[in-house]
């Protein structure tokens, strides 16, 4: 443990938090693709029911966090448990230096 002000693990985390984003944004335009493809599909139709599974799939992926706080919760609960721990550690001893 450095307890060191820019750690890499800090950055390791916004990285994670950018990669999110970008998930985020491609589930926007998988949801947009399926929305304009159910359009164009018959009602009633099994196609039509799996693009609105699509849509509706897409539409609660690309949903933003409440808060940066809880984009930063939800970065850490995807960070690999070992990395999360020493990242943990890492903030422990900046507030505890």
């Amino acid at each position: 443990m450095s307890g060191c002000l820019h750690c890499v693990w800090n950055y390791y985390l916004d990285d994670v938090v950018a990669y999110q984003r970008l998930v985020r944004d491609w589930h926007a335009q998988r949801y947009d693709w399926a929305r304009d493809q159910l359009m164009r599909t018959p009602a009633g139709t099994p196609q039509a029911a799996w693009w609105r599974r699509e849509r509706d799939d897409a539409e609660v992926k690309m949903r933003m966090p409440e808060s940066e706080d809880a984009e930063r919760r939800a970065a850490l609960s995807i960070m690999d448990p070992a990395m999360r721990v020493f990242w943990e550690m890492e903030q422990k001893a900046n507030h505890v230096a």
